[in-house]
Order: structure tokens, then C-alpha cells, then sequence
């Protein structure tokens, strides 16, 4: 019997039009023997069933009534039409969440299906909410032992003084928002002035902006982990090529930009030993943050130092690309997706949510 598996994509987020892409390939490399396919796109707060996922050009003019809005109760979907009942369309047996940025991978979704019983792909509230923010995650390498670069987060409205901030930093920046992703927002600063540019620039996107150290000419490298029958996976570990100096939006997604993260240019040509470090210190991080389903770890080298970039919980396209080279397909990858959010959803179900107590009996009728 096929499972009915519902694809989450879109949202409010700047990275929404990545996730359409990483939607598309992955419901195209669903096993349709296995599987009924709902895609469910997300706009403007609401859900609405795309039959037609694959035609770019329904999302670039999206029109609300030319689509079934639903709404999920349990882990059933219903359509929502204004002046009639709710009519059920189907169970969903588990969502297969291909959000990036926002609410999408923020924990909040992880939240609404786990607050509705539903298995869904990926990593479970706390990891995800941790994986959105650059500088508390940044926080959380360090106190688990890894090198990370140098920064300090500012707050829209806190008083700053820019050039304490570069003297800290050696003089030259990287300023990003905390939480965003796709390269969105960052720039680099040499001097007080570029760093008010740059700051004005993130701040637009978010209320808290992380400012490194800027590391020259950066060597980065990309790891990518899933957990597969109890066990963490690594993928094959790549160097990403960029045309800037700082990897951009523009170097990941714009070259091909029907393929999302798989038309970045890439070498897989590593040092051995660095690689077998990427992977290790991958394997470290996905156990310390009690990550589930794909994750991609980026990597940063700094004067011979391996330090960790940042974790993306959501990675562009699943980074099911740094698994093909292992011999695991797309395909498989998305069956693991799967079999993985039913198991953590069975693990959740065994546990205590019950505590039987007298509080309630022997309060009285009223509590004033």
C-alpha cells in the first residue's frame, strides 16, 4: 500500500523561490510505486494543493483561486472553500519538508506537525531553531569543541562603536544576518564606512546581525550527513567555487537556475586528510545537536585551521548531489527521508506525556 506523503514547500522567506526548486527535484525523484505525492505549497500563510508543482510559471504569478487551499487537523488534510464545509482530501502519511529559511525551517513547522502527530523529514525543534541563527549556533560549536571564526552579533537599535567592532575583528569583516540563508544579505567591510553600508544592508533582513572576522581568500569546503537505519552517513565532502569572495547567491543558484544547488560549481578534489577531518567533525556535530534526516555542514579553512562555517538543517536541493558520489541515489536518499521521520515520531510515542497526579481532584470545584 503507497504511503501518502505530502511535499512542504514555499513560505514567507527570502529563500523562497530556492525551495520551489528543491520541491520540484525531490518530488520528481519520489518513487511513485511507493509513494502518493501531495505537493503543498505555502504562500502568504496559507496552503494550497499544486497539482501542477513543476510549471515555474504558475509560482512567479500565483493565483489563489486557481488552487485548493487546505487545512490540516490531525494528519488530515481538508479543502477550505469560503461558504462550505470542510471536505476531506486525504491522511498524510508524512511530510516531507523542502523549506528553506523561515518558519519552514526555523522549528516552527517541526512544530505544527509535531504538535498534529505527523512524521516529517528533518530535524526535530530544537536543532532546527538552533540551526537558524548563525551567532547562537556559533556559540554551540564552541562550547562542543570546534574552531569557529571569530565574531560578535549586534542588535538593530543598540548603540556600537564601528570602530572598536573592526579593531576586535583585525580590522576587516564579514557581516551577516543571523538568520538567513542562500548568502542573502552579506557583505564584506574593510573599513568603518563599508561596515555601516554593510550593516544597513543586513539589518534590512533581520534584527540581529553576526560580524566575523574576515578570512582571506577563504578555502571552504562542504559536508553533508543523513541518518540512515540508525547510523550517520556522511556524504562525499566538496569545495564550492565562487566567482566572489565570498560565496554568493548569485555562485549558488543563478549560474543554472533551474537545478538550485546543483548547478553550483564544484571540485570534489580534496586532501584526504582534510577530507576524513570534514567528515569526522560532520559526524561529531549531527550527534552534538541531535540532528535528524539531511543536514550539510560548511566549513571554512583558516591558517590550517578546519573551523565550522555553519550547519544548514534544510540544505539547498537535500545535498542529495554529495550522496550520489556514495552510491546513494536521490531516490533512496528521500526513502531514508521517510523511514526516518515515521522512526522519530515512533520514538516520541513511547515516551512518558502523562504524569497522573491529585492536583485537579483535590483542588475543588473553583480556584479563584
Amino acid at each position: 500500500m503507497r504511503k501518502n506523503v505530502a511535499v512542504f514547500y514555499g513560505g514567507t522567506s527570502c529563500e523562497h523561490d530556492i525551495s520551489i526548486i528543491t520541491a520540484i527535484q525531490a518530488i520528481s525523484a519520489l518513487n511513485s510505486a511507493k509513494y502518493n505525492v501531495f505537493p503543498i505549497y505555502m504562500k502568504a500563510g496559507k496552503m494550497y494543493l499544486m497539482p501542477a508543482f513543476s510549471q515555474i510559471s504558475a509560482y512567479a504569478d500565483f493565483n489563489v483561486d486557481n488552487y485548493t487551499c487546505i487545512i490540516i487537523r490531525g494528519n488530515k488534510a481538508f479543502s477550505l472553500k469560503k461558504g462550505k464545509r470542510l471536505k476531506q482530501l486525504f491522511d498524510i502519511d508524512c511530510a516531507l519538508i523542502c523549506c528553506h529559511g523561515g518558519d519552514g525551517e526555523n522549528g516552527a513547522l517541526q512544530g505544527f506537525f509535531q504538535m498534529h502527530a505527523i512524521p516529517y523529514t528533518g530535524c526535530g525543534i530544537c536543532p532546527s531553531s538552533l540551526g537558524m541563527n548563525k551567532y547562537v549556533q556559533k556559540r554551540f560549536f564552541e562550547a562542543e569543541g570546534f574552531d569557529v571564526i571569530e565574531g560578535v552579533r549586534l542588535r538593530a537599535g543598540e548603540n556600537f562603536d564601528a570602530h572598536k567592532v573592526l579593531e576586535q575583528l583585525g580590522g576587516e569583516a564579514v557581516v551577516k544576518p543571523c538568520s538567513l540563508g542562500s548568502s542573502i544579505g552579506i557583505s564584506v567591510a574593510s573599513n568603518e564606512e563599508e561596515l555601516s553600508v554593510a550593516l544597513q544592508t543586513a539589518f534590512s533582513y533581520d534584527c540581529e546581525v553576526l560580524v566575523e572576522r574576515r578570512v582571506r581568500s577563504p578555502h571552504e569546503i562542504n559536508c553533508a550527513a543523513v541518518h540512515i537505519d540508525g547510523k550517520i552517513v556522511i556524504g562525499r565532502p566538496e569545495v564550492p567555487l565562487r566567482s566572489d569572495e565570498v560565496l554568493s547567491f548569485s555562485n549558488k543558484y543563478l549560474s543554472m537556475p533551474a537545478k538550485g544547488m546543483t548547478g553550483l560549481r564544484r571540485s570534489f578534489d580534496i586532501d584526504e586528510m582534510v577530507a576524513d577531518r570534514a567528515r569526522e567533525m560532520t559526524a561529531r556535530l549531527y550527534s552534538a545537536i541531535g540532528a535528524r534526516g539531511v543536514v550539510r555542514v560548511d566549513f571554512i579553512v583558516d591558517d590550517g585551521r578546519l573551523c565550522i562555517n555553519e550547519i544548514n538543517t534544510i540544505p539547498g536541493s537535500l545535498a542529495y548531489y554529495l550522496f550520489e558520489p556514495i552510491g546513494i541515489s536521490f531516490s533512496q536518499l528521500l526513502d531514508a527521508l521517510i523511514v526516518d521521520a515515521e522512526s522519530k515520531i515512533d520514538e516520541g510515542r513511547n515516551l512518558i506525556s502523562h504524569y497522573p497526579s491529585s492536583v485537579l481532584t483535590s483542588s475543588g470545584a473553583i480556584i479563584k
